[in-house]
């Protein structure tokens, strides 16, 4: 006797479609209006106290997203939100204000870079002898500081041309040092006093006490090198020139 096949496919119950009631449509709308302002309110909270500055005392950083600065090497603590105002503003305010001044100050007393439009105490010294508009910042920081001695250009004739030099004096009128920073000596003769160091650092303490400076003669002598008379006293003459101009400071 014959079996038939068994039918192996699975049961599936059969879909009721259930209609909504079109009575109710204007309240379901106005429940999921009120649901969906309930869920911005909470989102809009909960931003809003993740933002939030709770008033206080907080240390104030400088921003670098438009250029360095010298923030790092200050801490500026700040009471926010005593004046009356939002903390998180009055914070935010004061940290833009910071910015700018710690990017001013990094710009003004750098002394290895320059910055177009900066007057730093870089150009400064590059351009020694010269009338230059100073930041106001920069000129009291100038005022308010204590010299410790004076950087003097001057130019001196040698036995080939100018000897243009660098004297250092000290706030007591003796020479700290002495740089010759352009010549047109004779190698092997002049260049034995402009281009020997240890020569120039003869110089070192050497002041107007006793006169003016003289070269293998007088009170206050410098000994010069032997065969480069006239080089020795170029640069005496360069020393004397800057202990002078130093003095009429005074």
């Amino acid at each position: 006797m014959g079996r038939g096949a068994r039918d192996n496919r699975p049961y599936v119950k059969p879909v009721e479609k259930i209609e909504l009631s079109k009575e109710n449509i204007p309240l379901r709308a106005v429940a999921a209006v009120v649901f969906l302002l309930i869920g911005v309110g909470a989102l809009t909270y909960a931003v809003s106290q993740f933002f939030s500055t709770e008033p206080g005392w907080q240390t104030i950083e400088a921003g670098t997203s438009e250029g360095p600065t010298c923030g790092d090497e200050f801490v500026l603590l700040y009471e926010a939100g005593a004046s009356g105002r939002s903390a998180r503003e009055e914070g935010r305010d004061l940290s833009q204000l910071y910015t700018r001044a710690c990017r001013t100050a990094f710009q003004l007393f750098h002394t290895e870079l320059t910055f177009e439009g900066v007057v730093s105490l870089k150009e400064i010294n590059d351009r020694p002898n010269e009338a230059l508009e100073v930041d106001p910042a920069l000129y009291r920081a100038f005022e308010g500081a204590e010299p410790a001695g004076y950087v003097v250009q001057v130019t001196a004739n040698g036995s080939q041309g100018a000897i243009q030099m660098m004297v250092g004096v000290d706030v007591n009128g003796a020479v700290t040092g002495v740089s010759v920073i352009k010549h047109s000596e004779t190698p092997n003769i002049g260049t034995k006093v402009v281009a020997d160091q240890a020569v120039l650092d003869r110089f070192i303490g050497m002041s107007r006490d006793g006169g003016e400076i003289t070269v293998n003669t007088g009170n206050n002598r410098f000994d010069g090198v032997t065969g480069a008379t006239y080089s020795s006293r170029g640069v005496a003459d360069g020393v004397n020139a800057a202990l002078a101009a130093v003095a009429a400071l005074s």
